[in-house]
């Protein structure tokens, strides 16, 4: 999940200011095209549910990573705004969906009777990277500009994340021998336990599928428009960009503190 930092808001938001210069475009212009390619992201997304189903979530996720390192370092020739609004899109169908998707299947093989817990774990990725990634990236562009942090993101994307992945990371507990939970899978008894749950069209005939979706769907549009103009807001009010980007590591601490103990409630 901390992965994923390429592709969050709270992370590309803080070049903003600096693709709009460089660019010569309206800061509303960028906006847009991130705005845009955050939709079309989103539609895709079921198509990886598909290949993730076919793959396994091991077997997709160095491929994911691969990629979304490459899409950070391609992002850094930008030149204008059909540019950035494919790279935007390269990059939140990749990090933002794709990775999380994938991470989120993952934990769900692993655990079963603990499910909760591990997914509140899991989550704690996303506040560290809400708290590391836009400082990180502000100092960046800082020092080497905006272009050449984007290789630098890129680059540290592959680094930390294809090693672990490569050797340590597998679709289910069955390819070790065990099951869900830890256990070993030569102790279980009886035949295997049948999971209650829905189809995809009878999850479709359900008014809770849709009340469910709506409410995801507003706290996700809330989030990223704040997320992404966080630095901007901020900065028209006196606050220099350095400064305004430690206000996420404020919001990331707080909410990894929080996380893993909702997760142990659920």
């Amino acid at each position: 999940m901390f992965g994923t930092g390429p592709g969050q808001s709270h992370l590309i938001g803080i070049f903003f200011d600096s693709l709009a210069t460089d660019l010569e475009l309206p800061r509303t212009s960028v906006a847009a095209a991130y705005g845009s390619a955050t939709l079309v992201a989103a539609f895709l997304l079921p198509q990886v549910g598909k290949l993730v189903d076919r793959f396994g979530a091991a077997g997709l996720m160095w491929i994911l990573v691969l990629c979304l390192g490459l899409a950070a370092v391609m992002f850094s020739m930008a030149f204008n705004w059909i540019y950035i609004a494919i790279g935007f899109g390269f990059l939140r169908f990749l990090g933002q969906g794709s990775m999380m998707m994938t991470c989120a299947n993952l934990v769900s093989q692993w655990f079963d009777q603990k499910r909760g817990m591990a997914l509140g774990l899991m989550s704690l990725g996303f506040p560290i990277s809400m708290a590391v990634h836009p400082p990180l990236a502000q100092w960046l562009i800082g020092q080497v500009g905006w272009r050449e942090s984007w290789i630098w993101l890129g680059v540290a994307t592959w680094v930390l994340l294809l090693p672990p992945v490569l050797i340590f990371l597998f679709s289910k507990p069955e390819e070790l021998g065990l099951k869900p939970d830890g256990g070993l899978e030569k102790d279980s008894e009886g035949g295997p336990v049948e999971i209650q749950g829905m189809t995809l069209s009878e999850a479709l005939r359900t008014p809770a599928f849709y009340i469910l979706c709506s409410g995801l769907f507003s706290l996700s549009m809330l989030v990223t428009s704040l997320h992404v103009e966080n630095k901007g807001i901020l900065t028209r009010h006196g606050l220099d960009p350095q400064t305004a980007t430690l206000m996420f590591t404020v919001s990331g601490i707080m909410a990894a503190i929080s996380m893993p103990t909702i997760g142990r409630m659920l």
